[in-house]
């Protein structure tokens, strides 16, 4: 099975509070800051719904239904965000109740507008069908620590 890459761009509107790509690869559709889609996507680039099974992440937290996966690639750090509902809890889009991970990227957008501080992601994917999860993955922040205990 090939993989297939369709980009789009999307300014501004309710998702984005600047430039968006709309990536598709396989069964996941994606929200990737335009200026980040080539670095996270790249040939050497995970595949961020199964870190698992990537020599470049390293698992740091897990909690109900998600993993927080460090990523390395070339110089830059990433976090990812994967969350994996239990089958058959990720509403389908139209519905009314919206995906944990995508309210996350929805809010820290609309805070972004507004010059609020706070976590920078730079894309949101939505894998749906038997494997069902979300990943939300943002840059690392150098010397950071933790506030998890």
């Amino acid at each position: 099975m090939s993989e297939t890459n369709e980009l789009r761009t999307t300014a501004g509107g309710r998702h984005c509070s600047g430039n968006a790509v709309g990536l598709t690869r396989g069964a996941a559709k994606w929200l990737v800051e335009s200026s980040w889609a080539d670095r996270l996507f790249a040939e050497r680039a995970p595949d961020w719904f199964s870190l698992e099974n990537a020599d470049t992440a390293e698992l740091v937290k897990t909690g109900h239904g998600r993993e927080v996966w460090r990523v390395t690639l070339g110089d830059w750090q990433f976090y990812a965000q994967v969350h994996r509902p239990s089958p058959g809890i990720l509403p389908r889009r139209g519905s009314r109740m919206t995906p944990s991970a995508e309210r996350e990227w929805n809010l820290a957008r609309g805070a972004h507008a507004r010059d609020v501080p706070v976590v920078h992601f730079l894309a949101y994917g939505r894998r749906s069908g038997e494997h069902a999860a979300e990943v939300l993955i943002s840059e690392a922040v150098p010397d950071s620590e933790t506030l998890a205990s």
